[in-house]
């Protein structure tokens, strides 16, 4: 399971437009390709777990949400699950 979401991360990593896209980069600057890989990964199966919990669609943050509020504090202010 964890290759799988980790070439889900590799996927999304090259959109350019994706929050999760946008996560990617900050990690991998901080901590390296391979644990970006994984806490992408990691995010992506909270994403997942909450989506078929509310059985609501995903929508998407776009990647200026972490330019404009910070680093840390995208996902606690908008209330999303990711």
């Amino acid at each position: 399971m964890q290759a799988v979401l980790c070439e889900i991360a590799w996927a999304n990593a090259r959109s350019q437009t994706s929050y999760i896209d946008a996560q990617f980069r900050r990690l991998t600057r901080r901590r390296g390709v391979y644990k970006a890989l994984i806490a992408v990964g990691h995010s992506l199966l909270v994403i997942i777990y909450h989506v078929l919990k509310t059985k609501r669609p995903f929508q998407e943050l776009g990647s200026r949400l972490l330019r404009q509020t910070g680093a840390g504090t995208a996902a606690a202010s908008s209330g999303s699950p990711a």
